[in-house]
Formats: C-alpha cells, structure tokens, sequence
C-alpha cells in the first residue's frame, strides 16, 4: 500500500514542478537550488499534500465541518505515508512539524514509526497501532477496495506467481476487513487499544471525529457497499 500511494504522490509532485516551470520559471529555478522537496517549507508542503488527498478522494474529505486540527491530523497521517522513506533526510517541512509539536503549535507530530514498524518491523502490536489511526485505516481500505489497488498488486514483478497473488489477495481481504472495523470501532479515553498511541483525551476525542467522517466517505466511495 505505501509504494502505491509513493509512486502516486510522485507522479503528482512532478506534475506540479512542471506546471511551476512553465508558470513561474524563477520560483522553479529557486525551490530546485533549495533541494527541491527536501527544502520546501512546512506549510508549501501541506497545500500541496492536501491538493493531492482532494485529488484522490474529493473535496469531501476535507471537509468544513472538520476542524483545523482534525484536517491537520489527515494531512500529517498521509505524510506518514508518502514520506515514510524520508524520516531522515533532513527535509526542512519535516523538521518544522517537529519544531511545531515541541512548541505546542500542533498535536498532530509525523510519527513514522507508525508506517515503517509495519513496513520493516512487522508484528500484530505494530499492525494494530497502524489501524488505531482512522485515516490509515481509511486510506489501506480505500486501497483494497479500488481496482487501481489491485492492479498495481497484479502488475507488481514479484507478483507473477498466481498462487502467490492468490494468497495475496486473501491476505488484503482480511487486512481491509481490520481497517473496516477499526473505523467503525467508537473509541473512548479508555480503551486500552487508544490508550498506547493517543496521548490525550483531546486527541481521542479528535481522532473519534475522524474516524467517523472517513468512515462515512468511504461509505460513499464503495456506494454504501460497507
């Protein structure tokens, strides 16, 4: 799922470069002496990561009635993703974030241990931690459920083995069934699931919100089909 959503918000990051190009050729000259994505700004990153949610998912997903902060918790969590093979390149936005949580600007930090436990520490623990937050549930459902999701297994090199892609698709099936459920779950300040990744009744509280609207457009996504 993380390589899908990579290579997704790859090709979009270089669309928008060429579109800068050919739009302000000096503000492209200057964000490509500056690094690039490494030394874009916290708050140039986050328009352009929610333009890219708002791409894949509808103007819905981030939606009025959210507040600032639970539209913030979305963004960062889908940063987790897309990012996740850049938790130590020094990227500047990054370190703003960091600098932001340790202020007290923000509740919402980029734990990218969230992600990569799963991706190179795998455990039950570190896969129920990952599916305790609504929007990676939601955005692992929204890949299991597409047809995009399941061609990019398909087409996948490693991938050529029919029994292996068979147990590959039963293996996705129970893991969306998981990220289905946690969504639907009500958590509360005392369940013992929250209680090791949410580290503030605020923060449950937020994530509850969350959860519930993305469950609601994910509804909407598979027409009701949940």
């Amino acid at each position: 799922m993380t390589e899908f959503y990579k290579e997704k918000f790859s090709k979009f990051f270089e669309e928008k470069m060429m579109e800068l190009k050919k739009a302000n050729f000096s503000a492209w000259q200057k964000t490509i002496k500056s690094g690039g994505l490494t030394g874009m700004s916290r708050d140039n990153i986050t328009a352009m990561v929610n333009q890219f949610i708002v791409l894949l998912f509808g103007d819905s997903i981030m939606a009025e009635d959210l507040s600032a902060e639970e539209q913030e918790e979305i963004t960062h969590c889908v940063m987790m993703i897309v990012f996740s093979h850049r938790y130590n390149k020094g990227d500047r936005f990054i370190h703003e974030v960091e600098q932001a949580f340790d202020e007290g600007s923000t509740r919402n930090p980029i734990d990218f241990s969230i992600v990569r436990d799963v991706m190179y520490k795998y455990s039950r623990k570190a896969q129920d931690r990952f599916f305790s937050f609504p929007i990676q549930s939601f955005l692992f459902a929204s890949f299991a459920l597409s047809d995009e999701g399941l061609h990019f297994l398909q087409k996948k090199p490693d991938n050529n083995d029919p029994e292996k892609l068979r147990r590959l698709r039963i293996d996705l099936a129970e893991l969306k069934n998981q990220a289905v459920k946690c969504l639907k779950i009500q958590f509360d300040q005392g369940d013992a699931q929250f209680s090791s990744t949410i580290d503030s009744v605020e923060r449950v509280q937020q994530s509850v919100v969350v959860g519930q609207h993305l469950l609601g457009h994910l509804k909407k996504m598979t027409k009701g089909l949940l």
